[in-house]
């Protein structure tokens, strides 16, 4: 009997390692296959980072033009050392070293604190102009080439002062009133600025060094009419 049991026993055992292990290690080749998946996902997101550096790389790379800065003030223009702040420290090596100054902003310079008479400038800077560095030098600049236009009331019969006398049958109107010959209608804000209103006065204007009316002399009202003769 003993050496029947032995020859059952055999056969069962052969049929026990026959059958598919559906022991936990069996996962490991299910584990690897997900890890093969998960790195074929995580190459995705790489190819995307790709695509994206590609959309940023669609510009054609090529730099911007530079802007071409013109001077809005030319040497020659009677205003020139108006705007242009002459007398003052100027030098420059960037935008940040220029500043806007005068009683309406109407200087540019690299001067804190400048400060100018309050009669107003027959002309007007562009509405373009900026204040910059410019060849080392503070200016008025435009990116369209605009220039400062010659004053409006530029005339070759205007009057001046040369001592009260003006070209016969000249006169000058002011509001209400009616200028001595060779006085001139002049236009500025008070102490308030261009914040303020705005006067004005028949006056001997000397900022050209024209002579005085005898009993007079140039003097400057930085809160008015600037040269003038009183």
């Amino acid at each position: 009997m003993l050496t029947l049991r032995v020859l059952l026993v055999v056969p069962l055992l052969a049929l026990a390692c026959d059958k598919p292990s559906s022991h936990p290690d069996s996962a490991t080749g299910g584990g690897a296959s997900g890890g093969g998946a998960a790195s074929g996902g995580g190459a995705s997101p790489a190819e995307g980072g790709g695509a994206a550096e590609g959309a940023g790389a669609d510009d054609d790379g090529t730099p911007p033009t530079p802007v071409t800065r013109t001077a809005v003030v030319p040497k020659e223009h009677e205003y020139w050392a108006r705007f242009e702040g002459e007398g003052f420290a100027n030098d420059c090596k960037t935008d940040t070293s220029c500043k806007t100054g005068g009683c309406s902003g109407e200087v540019c310079t690299a001067e804190e604190g400048v400060i100018t008479t309050c009669d107003v400038v027959p002309v007007q800077l562009p509405a373009d102009a900026s204040c910059g560095c410019v060849e080392a030098q503070c200016i008025w600049w435009s990116p369209t080439g605009k220039t400062l236009p010659p004053p409006s009331d530029t005339s070759p019969t205007k009057p001046t002062p040369n001592s009260g006398e003006a070209p016969r049958g000249t006169t000058t109107s002011c509001g209400k009133a009616t200028c001595k010959p060779g006085q001139q209608c002049v236009s500025y804000y008070g102490i308030a600025g261009p914040q303020g209103p705005k006067f004005e006065s028949c006056e001997w204007v000397c900022e050209k060094g024209q002579s005085c009316p005898k009993g007079t002399k140039c003097v400057t009202v930085a809160d008015g009419p600037g040269r003038v003769c009183r």
